[in-house]
This record gives structure tokens, sequence and C-alpha cells, in this order.
């Protein structure tokens, strides 16, 4: 069993998806004892889930300043994925997502929602090779359950692809 603050981080973990606000006062908690680079990303995640996403910016750049992106724990695939899609889906840096969807990658390449982002920002980064592996993807599993949608806007391409 941890410190008192790695306790209050352990119950904003337990709370992260489906109660961000009260996970908030958990990780704040944490705060008093602890800096650390992934705490500062759960606490953007949270953030950003409430849909605060200048309290998400704010919080994923102290991340990065405490060395969120050397960090690298063995289980943190998720929180560089959610970083990405920060990155894509608000800031629209798709290079820098690129970067860190990566990361991500490196952590839990098995992960379909890491898939899922790494194909969406992928498309931004480098479209024709994106949907190279998109029809690669849809080869494997053509209901792959996190990028139906994409599958469905690329039909033509990834079919002309596998018809090669």
């Amino acid at each position: 069993m941890g410190n008192k603050y790695e306790n209050f981080w352990d119950k904003g973990s337990d709370l992260h998806t489906d109660n961000p606000k009260a996970a908030l006062i958990s990780y704040f908690k944490a705060l008093d004892g602890l800096e650390h680079p992934l705490l500062y990303a759960d606490i953007a995640d949270c953030y950003f889930r409430l849909g605060d996403n200048e309290g998400c910016e704010k919080y994923y750049n102290l991340a990065e300043e405490n060395g969120f992106l050397d960090e690298r724990e063995k289980d943190t695939e998720s929180k560089y994925n959610d970083y990405a899609w920060f990155l894509y889906s608000f800031k629209k840096d798709y290079e820098k997502a690129f970067k860190v969807i990566q990361i991500s990658l490196q952590l839990g390449p098995k992960e379909d929602y890491i898939t899922d982002t790494y194909i969406h920002i992928f498309l931004m980064v480098n479209k024709d090779e994106a949907i190279k592996e998109l029809a690669q993807i849809y080869k494997k599993n053509q209901k792959f359950e996190f990028s139906t949608k994409l599958f469905d806007i690329y039909k033509n391409e990834i079919n002309t692809i596998l018809k090669k």
C-alpha cells in the first residue's frame, strides 16, 4: 500500500472514466504530495472528458514539462493515446499527435482503440500510406469495431488496394 497521496491518485483512477469531476478532487489531493507527469496527464484527461479544453491543455503542458513524453511506464499506453487524441481533435497538431500515438503503440500495439487513434491521425499526416494500413486492417477484420466509419469513408480506396 502506498502513501496517502498515492492512495488519492489510485482513488482518482478508479473514478476517472465514470466520474471525472470526482476524480479531479482526488487527483488534486494527490498533487499536495506528489508531482508526477502521469498524474498531470490524468488530470488533463479528466478536463478533456468534462469539455474543459483549456484545463486539459494546461495539465498536458505540465505533464510534458515534467517529462511525460519520456516517461513510458508499463501499462500507460492509454494516457498517451488520450493525449494524442486531444492533440488531434482539439489542437489539430497532427505531427505532434503522430509522435505521441507512436509512443502509445510502442507500449500497447495490440489495443484496438490505439490502432484506431493511430489511423485517424496517420490519415492527417500521410493519407496514402494510412489508407494502405487501413486496407490491411479491413482485410484482417471487416468488423473492426473502432474503425468501421473509416472503412465506410475510404471504401473505394480500400477496395482498390485490396484488388491489387
